[in-house]
């Protein structure tokens, strides 16, 4: 198929020719479009570029921050003064490190969500199962997006909605009556009420009582009565607090466990009542649904035909509430893309109620070293396996599946946690060994180290990625993506590796020293 003639007209410039030559065509085409948006005369628009260039050329002054411009047609560049760039960065990086009152206003940092307030779901696994490398991804992500907005300003809430209701702790309940041990539960609780769950499941699986009991005992949980739901309260109590040693272990805590069982009937039945009236749910074979084809989202089950609600009325419900209880700017949750369905249907479920939330996917898909003699060996490999394991899945875009592999994410080589952890403790280990041979940084470094003496282009060159962090920050934020911040982490620690034969501190004369030892604690704030 030929392409269709040519509608658009162009404005007549004097001088131009575009029916000989061509490129005038669409150097008039682009002339009109700046005219239109910069509101300048056509003719100022087609020929000023060169002439604006050369314009700023020539009345070019120097400062503080600028030494140099230079023109490459119409292209122009400026170069700051690296004295006082040097200067202005590393006593910026010195001073908000160190006179940070938190983690979350250290250099970096800025305040641009300051009055904004988002809530971040994450991690949420189910009661009385392992914490297992399913849940790993959506727990560091989710905690890297809750410190990241904090960085940014806004007050953030943590929230780990747990998944403690329906018809598995019938099941559980019931064969913890059989086969259940009080001593095995309080010894190690999470581990003896899976057992005793997956014996269970199995058992239903040819023993219909069974079912028919595990049905039975939830539909009594749901209707308040008092003894299942102290047994039910009891398994999800256990299961938090040993949850909570491995969000320790992982730096994390929440600010708030909650979980299905947290909506409250009334609150369910009120967001049902109102989906009914504006005729989204309607009665489907004496089960409740909402029909979502026409988005293509298939049907989406609210409640069962023995009136049991479910796992989507439950979200509905909670996303109401939280909007009501926290009156958050944002609501943000972390899942595995297994829930895409589910998230896709609630999210236009809330849409045609009136109600709207944000979603941040995160994805994950599943697919051995020489020792150095070390004060606490055990508490080394665990600070390292669990940094291999952060930097491996915040290195990867957050909506792209990766296959969780031990060898790549334990290397010492390449972009790994264990990489950026040798580069922190060999900075750790320069500051340690020059303070025993006497070399330490002085008191106040802005005002008594002269940064003129950083002479060398690496030098210029960490100070400039030092200074380009805090982008890193609002970039991460504005993408959601943590793999920004990953990639100027490992940019800096390359290149600090590269550079410690130029910027050697021992044995540099006293004032050089301090110069380097100063460019050098950069990094190590950083880290």
């Amino acid at each position: 198929m030929f392409p269709s003639p040519f509608t658009t007209e162009l404005p007549f410039i004097g001088g131009t020719e575009p029916e000989r030559i061509i490129m005038d065509a669409y150097r008039t085409a682009v002339a009109a479009q700046l005219a239109k948006a910069l509101n300048l005369e056509l003719e100022r628009a087609y020929g000023g570029a060169e002439e604006w260039a050369q314009k700023a050329v020539e009345q070019f002054q120097p400062n503080d921050y600028l030494a140099a411009i230079a023109r490459t047609g119409t292209f122009l560049s400026y170069t700051a003064r690296t004295s006082t760039f040097i200067h202005r960065v590393l006593g910026q990086t010195h001073t908000l490190s160190t006179s940070s009152t938190s983690d979350h206003s250290g250099y970096g940092t800025n305040t641009s969500g300051s009055g904004k307030h988002v809530v971040v779901e994450f991690s949420s696994p189910n009661i009385a199962k392992p914490f297992h490398v399913g849940h790993l991804r959506s727990t560091i992500i989710g905690a890297f997006l809750a410190n990241l907005y904090e960085a940014n300003g806004w007050t953030v809430t943590k929230m780990n909605y747990l998944g403690d209701w329906g018809k598995q702790f019938g099941l559980l309940a019931i064969g913890f009556g059989r086969w259940g041990s009080e001593e095995a539960m309080l010894a190690d609780p999470i581990k003896h009420l899976s057992d005793v769950y997956s014996r269970t499941a199995e058992a239903a699986k040819t023993d219909d009582e069974i079912n028919n009991q595990a049905r039975q005992f939830f539909q009594r949980m749901e209707a308040g009565e008092t003894g299942p739901l102290a047994l039910w309260d009891r398994f999800r109590i256990l299961s938090i607090e040993q949850y909570k040693d491995v969000y320790a272990r992982l730096g994390i805590c929440f600010d708030v466990y909650s979980g299905e069982s947290q909506v409250s009937g009334q609150l369910q039945d009120a967001a049902v009542a109102t989906l009914q009236e504006l005729g989204i749910a309607v009665e489907w074979n004496g089960a409740l649904v909402v029909d979502l084809e026409k988005h293509n989202l298939g049907i989406a089950l609210l409640r069962k035909s023995d009136g049991t609600s479910l796992y989507l009325s439950r979200d509905i419900a909670a996303a109401i509430e939280r909007h009501d209880t926290y009156r958050f700017d944002r609501m943000i949750y972390v899942v595995a893309s297994q829930q895409d369905l589910h998230l896709a249907q609630l999210f236009k479920i809330l849409e045609l109620m009136g109600q709207g939330h944000e979603l941040a996917q995160g994805h994950w898909r599943a697919s051995r070293r020489d020792s150095r003699k070390l004060s606490d060996p055990d508490w080394t490999a665990d600070v390292l396996g669990i940094t291999a394991v952060k930097i491996q899945d915040l290195s990867a875009r957050r909506k792209m599946a990766y296959f969780f592999a031990w060898d790549r994410m334990t290397s010492f080589e390449g972009d790994t946690g264990p990489y950026l952890q040798y580069a922190h403790v060999r900075l750790c280990s320069v500051e340690r060994k020059l303070a025993g041979e006497g070399t330490v940084l002085r008191a106040d470094p802005p005002t008594e180290i002269n940064t003129d003496l950083l002479i060398e282009p690496k030098a210029r060159e960490l100070v400039y990625l030092l200074a380009s962090y805090p982008d890193a920050v609002r970039t991460a934020l504005e993408k959601k993506e943590p793999s920004t911040i990953v990639s100027a982490a490992m940019k800096i620690a390359h290149f600090v590796s590269s550079a410690w034969d130029i910027l050697k501190v021992k044995g540099a004369e006293e004032e050089v020293a301090q110069a380097r030892l100063y460019l050098l604690q950069g990094p190590f704030q950083l880290s």
